[in-house]
């Protein structure tokens, strides 16, 4: 039986709903209620789609037997997801990611014994081609076929991007545009508006590179995106941010760069949906919260990673793919959210658990200027599947998962 997005978001069928279960799944209620948020900014919404979508996944559990779980793609945090592999722990089901990694790989994420899995033959995935990416507008080239009203979407996609495209076909089909969560024009409207407020303030306080000053360059996420959301355990960039300034060394800043795609949501397609959830999840006073820290400077979005990282005395994120461009120029890497990730099992990584594992990075950082990264280049190798060629991606992923399955039954586990 196929189930959809739609199933999940719109069961009515509340049979089975038992609060004793909340007891179990209340980790993936809040990460189901707060990915929600990302497209609805509706806090009752969020909470009623967990329901709605928990006593159906109950449902299909109660009605089959599985012996295995896999979810093709990322542990976004959504029902068909977070919750189904949490509720597949819980009834000791084991269940696999093949999650999205850097530029065109995945990796294979084991659930429930929150691992990666490794291959046993080589990858053929190559660090080079996941860093130091080029974002790029697109200019509208994706509109294809001719006629009067093709021709109409690649100009207002030229000059307006995908509000304007969404704009002309309401005006064409005469609708308000509402989308599956119910979020009309309207809204994407005003969204668009708090992003352009918030992207207008920050341009009126960053600043260039100072080369000649000791800094920690923070790379902002992407928000509202799952690596924060819906995945690991630091959900605040505030709050890496503040922890780095409590412990910097005196003379010291902290430099923050905003993602490249934060502000051209609404010139790329895959991101455009989270263009609604923006204008929740990055706002003007977020970075006004930035700013108001000590020794804390916004950095101009025109200036390039290698020159900050070239420069810099570490790096620091939550868990973006700045961390692993920090090998290339061995330096130092504080990673605030190393679930699922390949910087939690290699070597030099300083992974942020605490405030005092923060306090105790910096000070090691003060006295080192390189660090060796000494197995990141093999267990790249090891757990990264090229995903170049989907099809032959997922194969290898399927392979991977049925060797971990052989050999737990060879052990008896």
């Amino acid at each position: 039986k196929i189930y959809g997005e739609i199933d999940f978001i719109r069961n009515n069928n509340l049979e089975g709903l038992d609060y004793k279960d909340f007891d179990l799944l209340w980790r993936a209620q809040l990460k189901v209620e707060d990915t929600y948020n990302r497209g609805l900014q509706d806090y009752q919404l969020g909470k009623y789609h967990f329901y709605r979508g928990y006593t159906l996944v109950k449902q299909i559990f109660c009605e089959n037997h599985f012996d295995v779980i896999i979810v093709k793609g990322l542990n976004h945090g959504y029902i068909w997801d977070r919750l189904i592999t949490d509720y597949a722990t819980i009834k000791n089901i084991r269940s696999y990611n093949v999650e999205m990694a850097m530029g065109a790989t995945r990796t294979v994420y084991d659930n429930y014994c929150e691992k990666l899995l490794p291959m046993t033959k080589r990858g053929n995935a190559q660090i080079e081609d996941s860093i130091f990416g080029k974002m790029s507008e697109d200019k509208g080239k994706r509109i294809q076929g001719k006629g009067v009203w093709n021709g109409v979407y690649r100009i207002v996609y030229k000059v307006f991007g995908e509000l304007g495209l969404d704009i002309v076909k309401c005006i064409r089909y005469k609708n308000l545009g509402r989308d599956i969560w119910g979020v009309t024009i309207i809204d994407r409207i005003k969204a668009f508006i708090s992003l352009k407020r918030a992207k207008k303030y920050y341009d009126s306080i960053a600043v260039d590179l100072n080369k000649e000053k000791n800094y920690i360059s923070y790379s902002l996420h992407l928000e509202p995106e799952a690596n924060i959301t819906g995945r690991s355990k630091m959900e605040s960039q505030l709050a890496a941010i503040q922890m780095i300034v409590s412990n910097l060394p005196s003379g010291w800043v902290v430099y923050v760069k905003e993602h490249p795609l934060q502000f051209l949501l609404n010139r790329s397609r895959g991101f455009y949906p989270e263009l609604y959830g923006m204008s929740v999840y990055k706002t003007k006073r977020f970075y006004e919260e930035i700013a108001k820290m000590e020794n804390v400077e916004i950095l101009k979005l025109d200036i390039e990673n290698k020159l900050i990282i070239e420069n810099c005395r570490a790096v620091a994120s939550i868990s973006g793919t700045v961390l692993a461009e920090a090998t290339s120029y061995k330096k130092p890497a504080l990673v605030f959210a190393a679930d699922r990730m390949l910087y939690k099992i290699s070597k030099g990584f300083f992974n942020i658990t605490s405030y005092d594992d923060c306090k105790k990075a910096i000070d090691k950082i003060q006295n080192i200027k390189t660090v060796e990264y000494e197995d990141y280049e093999e267990n790249y190798q090891k757990y990264m599947i090229d995903f170049t060629d989907e099809t032959q991606g997922y194969k290898m992923s399927v392979e991977v998962i049925k060797e971990e399955l052989l050999r737990l039954e060879a052990e008896n586990i």
